[in-house]
């Protein structure tokens, strides 16, 4: 029975009355209405399947799809629909399996065709698909299709293996150098890919787990086969190529998120289980670090970034090398252990194979990689310091250069050279004994006119301010203003004698130094001349009457001379040092002399006697005879004027007797170094405890140690007895 109720709606007269009509009953649905709709939809289905989808009208298909959903049979019409996708897909499985060798291609096929019909499906069954399929939470029609396809066909017992087994018989021919159908490869990877629906489990879990399983044996088997074979360059050659064509294996034809997975693998396989032979072989890193090979090196260090542990020994391999062939240049090597020249120019040569090895081999982003350097830096630092005499020569190189000057270089080079050694100057633990050394060095190039240029003088003293700041190089400025006062003074004192009463018969320049600035000096006596005596006299009084209070004490030692000289008759101009000069000019009155007497009458330093006279009678240029004639010089010797002396040069100079005298006594420096580093932790742990007023012992060491890190490292003992010191003096006291 029925309950019915009647409606109406106004209708409008000719006469412009309204008459009110009833609707008409629903008709009631004829039986299995539902079924018969279904085998029409059905026979379209079937039609598209069949590839006979063009007399089909969609419109009326649409409009019975239309109809049974709202008719309430939405579930029947997705479940038919369902079963009927799932039985052509059936037919499609058993002829993918009897398609054999021509498997994969069959499969691609049959793959492009259902994706195809599906769409056409999806477009009969739309409101289906856009209302009750949304509202019952069930898969979309084309997915329930893929679903259909993935259960029917491809996890398929007997299709899943051999498809997977033939994909992997494909990517192995591959490797092995042959040419297969990549884009069927991609098809099906991607098909794999697009039946996971919202994820990707479909792909991972049938075809990337076997996969991967498959590539770790092959790649262990290579591996095997390779590192019995091969170099370690080749090796690695022949692993980044194995990597490259996995990496590019993947965008050609797999899925991007397996990427990472098969790298882990090729890694693990050909880098990983070989790291420590592979670097520690006989072609391995230590060989490629001596040999340079900067392309083996970087890749190297490409390929075993990614690797745990893998840089962290390349680096300790790499300091290791380092330590050990510096090491043999600073402390084993005779030569260049033992003389200044050969130890910085081996360091400097050194160093630069170094940095090309940081650059070209262990590089990123076109910039050596940091950890790298800095590993490299603080192995040059314990190496270099092995040597104690590093401070003194690396000194002594820059004296050398700066002496020389730009002979055979350009200034822009000697700048460059300057800069390099700079380089091993920051490697010193005693920057402090560097300085006494470099501040000696400098006074007798200023003092002796021994320097090529004040401008490159300049520009190091410079590099050394930026260095180590003003503190260091004050006391070398200094000396160079010292210079320009003198010079200032000498036209000053010029000027005065030109209207002086008393003439001055030598052409005297005095070089005033401040004491603090420049290094302690031997007070040395000497007897001067009468003509030069007069000079200083009158030079004293005029200074000392210029500026009252002042004292001045002269250094004979430091000084030069230019002498005129008359052999056969020929006029000679003798460059000389100052005690030099006092000995020729002893001969002006006397043609023969005794050492006793030269000593007595000059009373000179004995050393500096025997060293003066040596120089101007057994040397090359020979100004002086000596009876006996041998390479020493005694007591009892009896020295003349040698009036055949000749020299093509009009201008000679005559070199000082090449004794250690005429260098900077290394002990003697190191001795006032130890003495100044006294005094200086002193003022350290004054300083510190001024401002902190309490702190404990260990802490104390610990900031003195900190502060003076830059100049050099102070030993815990020895700060412990400066506290000591300065307790006993009541600068300090304990709780």
């Amino acid at each position: 029975a029925h309950s019915l109720c009647v409606k109406s709606a106004p209708q409008r007269m000719s006469k412009g009355l309204f008459v009110i009509k009833p609707y008409k009953a629903a008709q009631a649905p004829e039986k299995d209405y539902e079924k018969k709709i279904w085998a029409i939809l059905e026979r379209a289905v079937n039609q598209i399947y069949d590839k006979n989808s063009s007399e089909l009208s969609y419109e009326e298909l649409y409009r019975h799809e239309y109809n049974l959903v709202l008719q309430k049979h939405g579930m029947f019409l997705y479940r038919e629909l369902q079963n009927c996708i799932t039985s052509h897909l059936a037919a499609v499985a058993e002829k993918v399996f009897a398609s054999r060798d021509s498997l994969l291609m069959t499969l691609n096929g049959q793959w492009v065709e259902h994706q195809t019909n599906m769409r056409m499906i999806r477009d009969i069954f739309l409101y289906m698909d856009r209302t009750f399929v949304g509202q019952h939470h069930l898969p979309s029609v084309y997915n329930m299709g893929m679903i259909a396809f993935r259960d029917a066909v491809i996890h398929q017992a007997k299709v899943k293996e051999r498809l997977v087994a033939m994909v992997l018989d494909e990517i192995d021919l591959e490797r092995r150098g042959e040419v297969i159908e990549r884009s069927v490869l991609r098809n099906i990877t991607k098909m794999w890919v697009d039946l996971g629906i919202d994820g990707k489990g479909v792909y991972e879990a049938t075809f990337e787990e076997p996969f991967l399983a498959k590539s770790t044996e092959f790649y262990q088997r290579e591996s095997q086969q390779y590192i019995g074979q091969c170099s370690c360059p080749e090796y690695l050659r022949r692993a980044e190529s194995r990597l490259t064509e996995e990496l590019a294996r993947v965008d050609h034809y797999l899925d991007y998120i397996t990427t990472n997975k098969i790298r882990k693998v090729v890694e693990t396989a050909m880098l990983e289980t070989h790291l420590k032979l592979l670097i520690e072989m006989d072609t391995g890193l230590v060989a490629m670090l001596r040999d340079e090979k900067l392309e083996d090196l970087a890749r190297m260090y490409r390929l075993l970034g990614p690797i745990p542990g893998g840089l962290a020994l390349v680096k300790q391999v790499l300091c290791e090398y380092i330590f050990q062939t510096g090491t043999d240049l600073v402390v084993k090597d005779e030569e260049k252990s033992k003389q200044s020249g050969p130890f910085v120019e081996a360091l400097l040569e050194f160093k630069a194979k170094a940095d090309r090895l940081l650059e070209g081999g262990f590089s990123k982003a076109g910039k050596a990689d940091h950890e790298f350097v800095t590993a490299v830096n603080e192995t040059f630092t314990r190496f270099i310091n092995q040597n104690a005499k590093a401070p003194e020569f690396v000194a002594s190189y820059l004296d050398e250069k700066l002496k020389t000057g730009t002979k055979g270089i350009t200034e822009l080079e000697m700048e460059a050279l300057f800069d390099h050694v700079l380089v091993l100057f920051r490697f010193l633990n005693d920057k402090d004994i560097f300085e006494n050394f470099y501040k000696q060095q400098l006074a007798k190039r200023l003092l002796l006119k021994r320097t090529s240029s004040d401008e490159l003088e300049r520009i190091m003293i410079g590099k050394l301010k930026q260095e180590c700041g003003y503190s260091f190089t004050s006391k070398l400025d200094g000396m160079f203003t010292d210079m320009k006062v003198s010079d200032d003074q000498m036209d000053e004192f010029k000027q005065y004698l030109e209207g002086a009463e008393t003439p001055v018969r030598v052409d005297l320049h005095v070089s005033i130094l401040t004491q603090g600035y420049w290094p302690n000096q031997i007070m040395a006596k000497c007897n001067m001349p009468p003509e030069i005596d007069t000079a200083i006299q009158t030079f004293q009084s005029w200074y000392l009457g210029k500026h009252s209070g002042r004292r001045l004490t002269w250094q004979p030692n430091l000084g030069t001379a230019d002498l005129k000289a008359r052999f056969r008759g020929k006029l000679y101009e003798l460059n000389v040092s100052t005690y030099q000069m006092v000995i020729l000019m002893l001969f002006n009155d006397r043609d023969t002399l005794t050492f006793r007497e030269i000593l007595q009458m000059t009373d000179m330093p004995d050393k500096d006697l025997r060293r003066g006279l040596g120089s101007l009678a057994l040397q090359k240029v020979k100004v002086l005879l000596k009876e006996p004639d041998n390479k020493e010089i005694g007591d009892a010797d009896v020295f003349r004027f040698n009036a055949e002396f000749s020299n093509p040069h009009r201008r000679v100079k005559i070199s000082t007797f090449i004794t250690h005298k005429d260098k900077v006594d290394p002990v003697e420096t190191r001795t006032k170094v130890d003495e100044d580093r006294k005094h200086l932790i002193e003022a350290t742990v004054v300083r510190i405890m001024k401002a902190r007023q309490h702190m404990d012992h260990q802490n104390l060491v610990s900031e003195v140690i900190k502060s003076l890190y830059s100049r050099f490292q102070p030993a815990p003992k020895a700060i412990m007895q400066r506290i000591e010191s300065l307790i006993e003096r009541d600068y300090l006291e304990r709780d």
